[in-house]
């Protein structure tokens, strides 16, 4: 090879270099520059994607907070409504009672007029025996009689403040399981993030 065509194959290298300088590098350089760049929006994307996600989440969760806000409200309502039966349950109960201690004691003076009548009675028959008086006997039989239907009277009085008591408890009981049953549970479908 002769020292011209050194020169001209020299050159065309020089001017391939060259071109390849100007023309191939800055493609390289522009490639790895947008490899950067992919990575670089890959990352965003993920991290858009996993602040996405929280988004939803947090949409998720705000709509249950709502949720249990309502149950809660409707919670304490019910509440309210139970302690304002239970407190009208006791003033009834207070009333009963004391309707109760009025039966009481007029169940108490009439066994007392009774326990009189019958004192009264065992004195009549005690005289009529000792003097034999036949009038006396008759009217020993009216207060007998008048003994037996006090008598009468009083457990009459008696079943009536005991039924009394019972229709009473079973009234309250009725009142409580009323109020205790409107107590509300959470709704269905609320997450709930202790069993998560």
């Amino acid at each position: 090879m002769t020292t011209h065509s050194k020169i001209i194959l020299q050159s065309l290298l020089f001017r391939a270099i060259e071109d390849f300088k100007e023309r191939i590098a800055p493609v390289f350089c522009k490639v790895e520059t947008q490899k950067q760049e992919i990575n670089s929006l890959r990352d965003d994307l993920r991290r858009t994607r996993r602040e996405r996600d929280k988004l939803r989440k947090l949409e998720l969760l705000q709509t249950e907070i709502t949720t249990l806000k309502t149950a809660l409200s409707e919670t304490e309502r019910n509440t309210d409504e139970a302690l304002r039966l239970a407190e009208a349950a006791k003033d009834e109960l207070a009333a009963q009672h004391a309707s109760t201690n009025q039966w009481k004691k007029k169940a108490a003076q009439l066994e007392q007029e009774n326990k009189r009548c019958k004192d009264l009675l065992d004195r009549h028959v005690n005289s009529v025996s000792l003097f034999g008086n036949p009038s006396e006997a008759s009217h020993i039989y009216g207060i007998k009689c008048q003994a037996r239907l006090q008598k009468e009277k009083y457990k009459k009085l008696t079943k009536e403040v005991t039924t009394l008591k019972s229709q009473k408890l079973a009234q309250e009981e009725r009142e409580l399981m009323t109020a205790t049953s409107n107590v509300c549970p959470l709704p269905k479908g609320v997450l709930n993030y202790a069993e998560q």
